[in-house]
């Protein structure tokens, strides 16, 4: 074990993390931290030793469940679910320089709001997605702009037969397209696995969830060096405990894998990630 983020006040950590210039790893909580509403930290594991960076607030957001991601420029950006001006959330940046926070944007009901996900960086802009706001309530695709830290609502979940509520992040494949999930709606009412276009604003349904493939999936998509994406769902599936699934970009098909049974583990919900081997 290199840290128990339980015994030291980070509790309900979501997300996975990411490693900063100086060669520590940082991540965030959803809860606990000096204000009890999340916190940002960095962890030594040479020493086994955590410093918390930000204590999120009702103010500056709380309430953190995406993955941070390290843009271009060299910052760290992120979302929270909760807190802002609304409390619908807030888009943020991070300096692993100098660790200065600073909160971007607030989300609201009309763009977009709760966002439980991760930023996918694609031509100089961040997009993500919110689980609720917009048009129905059931979600939006942002797009978020570092250098003017203008944000804007690109589509609506509910005007697409894509499903609604996406409970996680895009991810960027190697075709320059982005790929997520939505966890309601679509074909058999759990979901579908979508491509969106930036360039072009398009959404496009790939693949829909169901009871025998598995649904509700909880953490973003990842590419493996075959050129497949690869993803879990937490629920359903052959014993009704979750899925593990593939996704060709090329021919469009999708593949149930493997379906989890309780005895070999269930309810998956954390990113995939390719070893060496």
């Amino acid at each position: 074990m290199v840290y128990n983020l339980g015994a030291g006040g980070y509790s309900d950590s979501w997300a996975g993390l990411i490693e900063d210039p100086a060669g520590t790893v940082v991540g965030v909580s959803n809860a606990g931290g000096a204000s009890g509403q999340g916190s940002l930290f960095k962890v030594v594991t040479a020493s086994g030793t955590a410093t918390e960076l930000v204590a999120f607030s009702s103010s500056n957001g709380s309430t953190p469940k995406g993955r941070l991601l390290m843009a271009a420029n060299g910052l760290f950006y992120g979302m929270t679910s909760l807190g802002g001006n609304a409390d619908l959330g807030v888009i943020f940046s991070f300096d692993p320089q100098t660790n200065t926070f600073t909160k971007r944007f607030d989300l609201n009901s009309t763009i977009g709001s709760l966002p439980q996900g991760t930023f996918a960086e694609s031509g100089g802009k961040l997009y993500g997605v919110c689980s609720n706001g917009g048009t129905a309530n059931t979600g939006t695709i942002i797009e978020f702009d570092p250098a003017t830290n203008a944000c804007v609502k690109r589509r609506d979940f509910a005007l697409f037969n894509a499903g609604n509520v996406p409970e996680n992040g895009l991810f960027k494949a190697n075709n320059g397209k982005l790929y997520g999930t939505t966890s309601t709606g679509a074909a058999n009412g759990l979901g579908a696995l979508f491509e969106y276009i930036p360039s072009t604003n398009t959404l496009t349904k790939l693949a829909d969830f169901s009871i025998a493939n598995g649904s509700k999936p909880l953490a973003d998509l990842m590419q493996a060096s075959n050129g497949l994406l690869y993803g879990t769902c937490s629920l359903n599936g052959e014993f009704a405990k979750g899925s593990l699934f593939s996704f060709n970009p090329t021919s469009n098909t999708f593949t149930r894998l493997y379906s989890f049974d309780g005895i070999q583990g269930a309810t998956p919900a954390g990113d995939l990630v390719q070893a060496a081997n």
